[in-house]
């Protein structure tokens, strides 16, 4: 939430006050703050994906504070079109997948915390992922069949997990995307499944109505996901 001294406020729990020993020495108090840094860095000012500026970051009475630029744009109700804002949320995601993860990053969040995926017994992973197929092998085991996944053919990606539609400000033909708690590093099938069974609208119509993906367009994540929803 933004307030009116122009503060982002997050959650405390996503935020302890200092790193866990698997995370990466450089990485700081918050990991919404150092992600959006990553993403704010890498984007083509030509892009429609646009990230506000994070001045700065701190902790008072347990909470983390984001200080980022004030972004005056429209909101999702505000642009007066679902159609004109999912096609260009979709435009956005196009470029958000094309900026490359951290050389040397393992799956899952930026700040190498565990990964955090409704497949999951927990949601929470019991482990890390130092590669795509330590994420497969795991998943065989989670199936205690032996299900046959294998994701190294699949690229890299940074995922945004969050589609809420609060986390979007419209400026023209820019998209302005907010809160980065959720971005992972994830073998890209993975996007099959958030944008064909998102609990989000507006992942599903970008999925279904801009991508016009189907359930059934990468082998891996589909018999992951059939697998859990039997």
């Amino acid at each position: 939430m933004i307030s009116e001294a122009g503060y982002f406020r997050d959650r405390p729990w996503l935020h302890p006050s200092t790193p866990s020993s698997n995370s990466a020495s450089s990485t700081p108090l918050n990991r919404q703050a150092w992600s959006q840094r990553y993403i704010f860095e890498r984007i083509e000012p030509q892009w429609t994906l646009q990230a506000a500026h994070v001045f700065h970051e701190f902790e008072k009475d347990d909470v983390v504070y984001i200080v980022m630029e004030e972004i005056q744009g429209e909101t999702v109700e505000q642009l007066g079109s679902l159609g004109v804002a999912v096609e260009r949320i979709g435009r956005a995601l196009d470029e958000f997948i094309r900026i490359p993860p951290p050389d040397g990053s393992a799956i899952g969040p930026l700040d190498g915390s565990l990964m955090e995926h409704p497949m999951f017994p927990d949601v929470k992973a019991a482990t890390h992922y130092g590669s795509k197929a330590a994420l497969g092998d795991h998943i065989k085991r989670l199936t205690r069949d032996n299900l046959d996944v294998d994701f190294e053919e699949d690229a890299k990606i940074l995922w945004p997990a969050d589609f809420h539609d609060a986390n979007f400000k419209f400026v023209g033909e820019k998209v302005y995307w907010f809160d980065y708690r959720n971005v992972n590093v994830l073998p890209d099938s993975f996007k099959i499944h958030d944008l064909t069974n998102s609990r989000f609208w507006i992942a599903s119509n970008i999925g279904q109505g801009y991508l016009h993906l189907q359930p059934t367009t990468r082998s891996s994540m589909v018999r992951v996901l059939v697998y859990f929803a039997s």
